[in-house]
C-alpha cells in the first residue's frame, strides 16, 4: 500500500471495493477485511497475493461476514497510538502475539474515560478494546507470526490452524469461532452452504468445533428474538449488550432441548452456556453471578459443572470464567500477575467486572 493513499482511497481500488482496510500494511501493523476474493481464486491464495501477506482473508462475503488479523505498531509509536492514527480509528488491536497467543475483552469503559483512554490504563496494556459502544458490542483478534515465519505459515503449524477471527466492527455485535469444516469441504466452501448468509459458521460439533457470529438483529427484533428464528439455532447471538452480557459459543444442548431453550431454563439468562464438552467443545460465559454468589461459585452449581475448564489447549478448546478461585475480583490483582498464578498460564482473562461482562481466550505458546 503506498502512503500517498488513503485507506479509503486504497480499498475502492481493490478488485472488491467492501474490503475494509483498517491498517496502514506498509508498516505492518493490522487490518480488518470484509470482502470476497475474485471468484477464480481461493480465499488463501488471494491472501498470498497481497503486498503485506499477513493480511487473512477468512471471509465469503457473499456471506457479509469479514475477518481480523493484527501485527504490530512501528516501533517508535504505542500500538494505541498507531490504532488512533487510523482511518478506521474504532478498530484496536490486541496484538504482542510473538508468543503466539492471543487475548480479548468487551465491557464498557468508566463513565467520563473513553474506551480508547481506559483500554490505556490496564496492566495488560496489549489487550485492546476493540468496541462500538453505541452498539455495546465488543471483538478481538490475533497478531504477528514469529519473525521467521509468515502469518499464514505460522497458522498452518498451529494444531487448530482454522481458527478464524468474524468481525464486524461497524455493524456491531459480535463474537468469534473456532473449529473444522466438514473434511470433505473447505471452510469457504461450508460457509456459503449456510441458510443465514450474515453468519459464519464454522462447524461440525461431533467433531469439537464451533460457530461464530457477527451482525445486528433487525431494528424491530430483539437479539434474542432474531437468533431464535434462525435455522441453525445452536448458534447463540450476543445479547442484552446494552447491559454489559456477552456471548458464548459451541457445543451441543442437551438431546430434546434447543440451545436457545436449554438458555432459558438457566438461574442467569444472561450467560449463556454451550455445553457437551465430552464432544470436545467449548465454552464462554460473561456477566455477573446473582449478588450474593461469586462467579466460581455459581458456575459449580450449573447442571453442566466443566463448562468452567480451560483446559485441553493441544486440542484447541477452551473456556473462560471471570473470577479468582476465591472468588475475588480479578481487578484487585495486576491481570500480568493473576495469569502467572493459574494452572494454565496462556490463559488471558480480560475483564472488566466493573461493568460486569468477561471474556477470554486461549492459546498455545
Amino acid at each position: 500500500m503506498k502512503n500517498s493513499k488513503s485507506l479509503s482511497f486504497y480499498a475502492s481500488e481493490q478488485e472488491n471495493a467492501n474490503v475494509e482496510f483498517a491498517t496502514d500494511l506498509t508498516a505492518g501493523a493490522c487490518s480488518c477485511s470484509c470482502g470476497v476474493a475474485p471468484e477464480e481464486k481461493s480465499l488463501s491464495f488471494y491472501a498470498s497475493e497481497q503486498e503485506n501477506s499477513n493480511v487473512e482473508f477468512a471471509t465469503d462475503l457473499t456471506a457479509g461476514a469479514c475477518s481480523c488479523s493484527c501485527g504490530v505498531a512501528p516501533e517508535e509509536k504505542s500500538l494505541s497510538f498507531y490504532a488512533s492514527e487510523q482511518e478506521n480509528s474504532n478498530v484496536e488491536f490486541a496484538t504482542d502475539l510473538t508468543a503466539g497467543a492471543c487475548s480479548c475483552s468487551c465491557g464498557v469503559a468508566p463513565e467520563g474515560k473513553s474506551l480508547s483512554f481506559y483500554a490505556s490504563e490496564q496492566e495488560n496494556s496489549n489487550v485492546e478494546f476493540a468496541t462500538d459502544l453505541t452498539a455495546g458490542a465488543c471483538s478481538c483478534s490475533c497478531g504477528v507470526a514469529p519473525e521467521e515465519k509468515s502469518l499464514s505459515f505460522y497458522a498452518s503449524e498451529q494444531e487448530n490452524s482454522n481458527v478464524e477471527f468474524a468481525t464486524d466492527l461497524t455493524a456491531g455485535a459480535c463474537s468469534c469461532s473456532c473449529g473444522v469444516a466438514p473434511e470433505e469441504k473447505s471452510l469457504s466452501f461450508y460457509a456459503s452452504e449456510q441458510e443465514n448468509s450474515n453468519v459464519e459458521f464454522a462447524t461440525d460439533l461431533t467433531a469439537g468445533a464451533c460457530s461464530c457470529s457477527c451482525g445486528v438483529a433487525p431494528e424491530e427484533k430483539s437479539l434474542s428474538f432474531y437468533a431464535s428464528e434462525q435455522e441453525n439455532s445452536n448458534v447463540e447471538f450476543a445479547t442484552d449488550l446494552t447491559a454489559g452480557a456477552c456471548s458464548c459459543s459451541c457445543g451441543v444442548a442437551p438431546e430434546g432441548k434447543s440451545l436457545s431453550f436449554y438458555a432459558s431454563e438457566q438461574e442467569n439468562s444472561n450467560v449463556e452456556f454451550a455445553t457437551d464438552l465430552t464432544a470436545g467443545a467449548c465454552s464462554c460465559s460473561c456477566g455477573v453471578a446473582p449478588e450474593e454468589k461469586s462467579l466460581s461459585f455459581y458456575a459449580s452449581e450449573q447442571e453442566n459443572s466443566n463448562v468452567e475448564f480451560a483446559t485441553d489447549l493441544t486440542a484447541g478448546a477452551c473456556t473462560c470464567t471471570c473470577s479468582s478461585s476465591s472468588g475475588a475480583s480479578i481487578e484487585k490483582k495486576p491481570l500480568s500477575f493473576y495469569v502467572s498464578e493459574q494452572e494454565n498460564s496462556n490463559i488471558e482473562f480480560a475483564t472488566d467486572l466493573t461493568a460486569g461482562a468477561c471474556s477470554c481466550s486461549c492459546g498455545v505458546v
